[in-house]
């Protein structure tokens, strides 16, 4: 059974003040969210003399989970602001939404799909299709909140999720990175289109380079 988890700082407001991170555990059937604290005062002095910061952790019921449909989450990643964005196995882009008390028509704790059609929300989960170019890989920049999604073709989406990371927004699908890299350097053997397969993305912080934003690695190591 596949099993993801995620830390992540929570947003604030809505749990204890004890709670400063989010431990999000996914399995095919549950996502749960767990509080958790650290007190770092102790020190550790490992046996070459060197000092290490220890603490004690602690986990707290929230009592928040939603079902999974029986969709598997393969990536699970946490915004500074306390959002959680997930990658299921069925190719979509989710949302793990929570909120201090239940609402007229919300649950406390409940998952959005960002790429599935108003339709297909009405449907039973088995009678759902699967995406036309689904979803692989996320990967987040906080440094200028983007949202990167990359998709099982090699298309890469870009997302911004605002100034105070509250938003989204997609502002750009690249669907001719192939190309775009042939042009680049042409005489490479590595960048045949008809075996380009982009494996996964990294961002590159705003602290690490102005002008480079994503890195992208192809099966070939490029």
């Amino acid at each position: 059974m596949n099993n993801r988890s995620q830390r992540r700082a929570s947003i604030p407001g809505i749990f204890i003040d004890q709670i400063e991170y989010l431990l999000i555990l996914a399995t095919p059937i549950e996502i749960i969210l767990l509080g958790m604290s650290l007190n770092s005062a102790a020190t550790v002095h490992t046996p070459n003399g060197y000092a290490h910061p220890a603490g004690e952790l602690t986990l707290y019921v929230t009592q928040m989970s939603v079902p999974s449909d029986n969709v598997s989450m393969t990536s699970i990643i946490g915004t500074d602001s306390g959002r959680i964005f997930m990658c299921g196995n069925d190719g979509h882009l989710y949302e793990l939404l929570y909120q201090a008390e239940e609402g007229w028509f919300t649950r406390k704790c409940r998952k959005q799909n960002h790429t599935s059609t108003p339709y297909s929300r009405l449907m039973p989960t088995f009678l759902k299709l699967s995406q036309e170019d689904p979803i692989s890989a996320i990967a987040l920049d906080d440094s200028r909140n983007v949202l990167y999604a990359l998709s099982n073709k090699s298309n890469i989406e870009v997302i911004y999720l605002g100034s105070d990371g509250e938003q989204f927004s997609k502002i750009e699908r690249n669907t001719e990175i192939a190309k775009l890299a042939q042009n680049l350097t042409p005489t490479s053997p590595l960048l045949d289109s008809r075996n380009f397969q982009i494996v996964s993305i990294h961002p590159v912080l705003s602290t690490e380079s102005r002008t480079i934003h994503l890195v992208a690695v192809t099966s070939s190591g490029m």
